[in-house]
């Protein structure tokens, strides 16, 4: 698959039809927070971990959204790109195995902690020190990290000039208010 002649961008069709995308209608029947659906699901467990499998974490509710982040903190923990960031209502995640913790202070402005794994240094959890009852999980420490897309892109001003930004997504320049 190449894209087309003068061009540097894939059609979506092209992506899905290549299996490296999901249909834009494939998030569309998730629950959705505070429904009763949402409620009802939080007997359902979602499990992440780490790389080395040092630290587990069990989820007993459904995600509340997701978003790519672009900000420069989260190019760091991407590896130069955006970091897709599932939120969950904290009270429902539960951790065994050493997590570190690094503080600092987001492009927002909020205070943060970033926890991840001491042995593998698997990037795992970002907590707001304001909004203490969301913990955001990098949808790649999912064990399923198909369980929910990215439903926004957020700090699209400070993506590097290369980024790929998704058409099929709402796009932000800065932050956007809490989910919750």
């Amino acid at each position: 698959m190449s894209p087309a002649k003068g061009s540097e961008t894939y059609e979506r069709s092209e992506l899905v039809a290549a299996g490296w995308a999901t249909p834009a209608h494939h998030y569309k029947d998730l629950p959705m927070p505070h429904t009763a659906a949402h409620t009802a699901a939080h007997t359902a467990a979602h499990t992440a971990g780490c790389l080395c499998g040092a630290v587990r974490i069990t989820i007993d509710a459904q995600p509340m959204a997701a978003r790519m982040c672009w900000c420069r903190l989260c190019q760091y923990l991407g590896g130069g790109s955006a970091t897709v960031n599932v939120c969950f209502p904290t009270e429902y995640v539960t951790t065994t195995g050493e997590v570190r913790w690094h503080d600092s202070v987001a492009d927002s402005g909020n205070a943060m902690k970033r926890g991840f794994c001491p042995t593998c240094g698997t990037p795992l959890f970002s907590m707001a020190e304001s909004r203490p009852h969301l913990t955001f999980i990098r949808a790649g420490a999912l064990d399923d990290p198909s369980l929910i897309g990215p439903q926004a892109e957020i700090w699209t001003e400070a993506a590097p000039a290369w980024a790929h930004h998704d058409p099929d997504l709402p796009h932000y320049p800065a932050q956007i208010p809490p989910v919750a």
